[in-house]
């Protein structure tokens, strides 16, 4: 399967967070992206979007049993 590269507007409002968060997270390499071009912006990868969003979940009886 290919991956897909969704712009940084849309990784904001699927994370309901600011843009400037989602350049913090890139910056961080929390999640993989591309640049397109001089003027075209960047594209971060579903697929890493999705893997950020698995490491954050909680899970209250995984964190209730330690």
């Amino acid at each position: 399967m290919t991956d897909r590269y969704l712009p940084v507007h849309r990784v904001a409002q699927i994370l309901s967070c600011s843009r400037a968060h989602v350049y913090e997270l890139m910056n961080r390499r929390q999640v993989r992206s591309i640049k397109i071009g001089e003027r075209g912006g960047y594209r971060i990868s579903e697929e890493s979007l999705c893997a950020f969003i698995e490491r954050r979940e909680f899970d209250p009886e995984k964190e209730g049993s330690s």
